[in-house]
């Protein structure tokens, strides 16, 4: 049912404004058909259902994972297990569904990202 699942990390502070006041702005409240719809894990995850089970529903019910990140070196926790079940997703259904949007500049540094790009050009946003 959602577009795209975003994951960031909430504790620093830039990056969830960004994505609640720009992101979500940009995307969510376009007009007609080309609105898109996001899961965010505060306001559309099921209280009750466990961490795993709603991230789980996220990446699987959605079209594509959206991972913001403000640097590429420190990456754990929720962004690590999201990342986790995108790569798992990759390799049972065959569908690339990671898309990562990196704020920082010297976020072209990390080899990853320079192996992302040269795969997948159009999932890398910098």
């Amino acid at each position: 049912p959602y577009d795209a699942f975003v994951v960031f990390d909430k504790t620093q502070s830039a990056v969830a404004d960004w994505v609640y006041n720009e992101l979500r702005g940009q995307l969510e409240e376009r007009r007609g058909r080309w609105a898109l719809r996001l899961c965010l894990e505060e306001r559309d995850w099921l209280p009750g259902k466990t961490l795993f089970e709603n991230l789980w529903a996220s990446v699987y019910g959605s079209r594509k994972t959206l991972f913001v990140l403000a640097h590429t070196d420190r990456v754990s926790g929720l962004l690590r297990a999201s990342f986790l079940l995108a790569q798992q997703r990759l390799l049972e259904d065959r569908k690339d569904v990671v898309v990562l949007v990196i704020l920082s500049p010297d976020g072209r540094r990390s080899r990853y990202v320079r192996l992302r790009q040269r795969l997948c050009r159009q999932s890398v946003l910098l």
